[in-house]
């Protein structure tokens, strides 16, 4: 019995450190991925006021959302950002690279989920949140009590970004340590919006 068990528990440890050896070469494949220049210049296209110096801070947005989709395991992570969307979507057109992407960096594939997609508010409510928690992860702070936005919730602003999504810290901070309810009529992630539908309102990836 004792050799049985000493057996499972060296499994259970092989098993631990072959995940974990996945996840930090997942990780790197993430950071490290050479995208299609023909991303930023579509982003260009539709924001022309960006420089490249903000071109750049899109591409690192853009890494950030996949690492924060590695993170999530599965669970869907709301964009928080309407210009990294913009890449985003950009490269999903090159579907055999993103594919590939996918593939080697999550491990699945990463749909793309529109709002009007998605089965109700509340789905998208908690997928913000888990952004925003898994946001705070990669920049090493505590999503109850971090002292700025992350990449992905204060780069709209950053960037000036028109039709961008905005985000009160006080705000998202308290989301992360309430439970969020079933039901909602207001998602209450932005400094200032007029309705629901405007606000957090970014895709899915799940």
């Amino acid at each position: 019995m004792k050799t049985f068990l000493f057996y499972l528990l060296l499994l259970a440890f092989l098993y631990w450190l072959y995940t974990k050896k996945v996840k930090q070469n997942r990780v790197k494949f993430i950071q490290n991925y050479p995208f299609p220049k023909t991303i930023f210049e579509k982003v260009k296209e539709r924001y022309p006021h960006l420089s490249d110096k903000d071109i750049q801070l899109v591409e690192r947005g853009l890494r950030d959302y996949f690492l924060i989709a590695l993170y999530s395991k599965g669970e869907m992570v709301t964009m928080p950002s309407k210009v990294v969307d913009e890449a985003w979507h950009n490269f999903i057109l090159f579907t055999k690279l993103y594919t590939n992407f996918c593939d080697k960096a999550l491990g699945r594939f990463l749909h793309h989920i529109p709002p009007a997609a998605m089965e109700s508010k509340s789905i998208e409510e908690r997928g913000l949140k888990r952004a925003w928690e898994l946001s705070c992860k990669i920049a090493d702070m505590d999503p109850g009590y971090a002292y700025k936005l992350p990449l992905l919730f204060s780069i709209d602003s950053d960037l000036k970004i028109e039709d961008g999504l905005t985000y009160s810290l006080k705000t998202m901070q308290s989301k992360s340590k309430s439970k969020l309810s079933n039901s909602s009529s207001s998602c209450g992630s932005c400094s200032s919006c007029s309705s629901c539908s405007s606000c957090g309102g970014g895709c899915g990836g799940g």
